[in-house]
């Protein structure tokens, strides 16, 4: 029966998709309590060279360019300037969001970072996951698809509300929640009901996460540029 249940849960047409070309990776500094999200692999690599600097585990698969899939939002980021306060890039994956932040005297725009899927109005289209932002203690903004990292932070009144981007699942990303719902299970991750599940497609992260805010993104894009002033 708790076999049959896991698999009713996490069933879903499997959809064919483009693979996504990069990950965006977080970073910690532990001695300021401070958080980088980066793209870019010239970034990822200085940031692994970086004194201070570690990886937290906390990454999404993204684009890379604009033809990497069909329907891609542009991301676009802007770094704080300096004498703020604020010491995170700010990250908008919408046309409106970004505009209302280029007006906003406390950031730079420094171009577009990645592309994402486009969020839709009943929220993360299927095959992609919630990406959603919170802040720390300190005041930097992290961008994470882990749903308990924005649930500890809500409780605390540390998170935006809504969805800030839907991050592609990768067919690595979807093995990684197949393993790890079958882990769950009292039968254990066993490979090939792993690889079975990750081909029918997971929809937990999906339908409990894609009506966390998608219709009211929108209409908050023009105050997240104003949210993202030095906490």
């Amino acid at each position: 029966m708790a076999r049959r249940l896991l698999l009713f849960i996490v069933s879903l047409a499997g959809l064919a998709h483009a693979q996504p070309t990069g990950r965006a990776i977080e970073f910690h500094d532990a001695s300021r309590g401070a958080y980088f999200l980066t793209a870019d692999r010239e970034e990822i690599a200085r940031f692994d060279a970086a004194e201070g600097w570690a990886r937290t585990g906390g990454e999404f698969a993204v684009y890379l360019d604009a033809g990497g899939a069909a329907d891609l939002a542009p991301v676009c980021r802007f770094r704080p300037k300096a004498g703020t306060g604020a010491d995170t890039p700010l990250y908008i994956a919408n046309a409106e969001g970004c505009d209302a932040a280029k007006q906003y005297p406390g950031w730079v725009y420094e171009g577009i970072a990645f592309y994402a899927p486009q969020l839709q109005q009943d929220g993360c289209p299927p095959a992609t996951t919630p990406v959603l932002r919170t802040y720390s203690d300190a005041g930097s903004s992290r961008y994470s698809s882990d749903a308990t990292v924005h649930a500890k932070a809500r409780a605390r009144g540390l998170a935006e509300p809504g969805i800030a981007m839907c991050a592609a699942l990768s067919d690595a990303d979807v093995h990684a929640d197949a393993v790890r719902l079958l882990r769950q299970a009292t039968f254990g991750a066993v490979e090939s009901e792993a690889q079975r599940v990750a081909a029918m497609g997971i929809s937990d992260r999906q339908r409990g996460q894609r009506s966390a805010g998608g219709k009211r993104v929108q209409a908050q894009s023009r105050q997240r540029c104003m949210r993202s002033s030095p906490r």
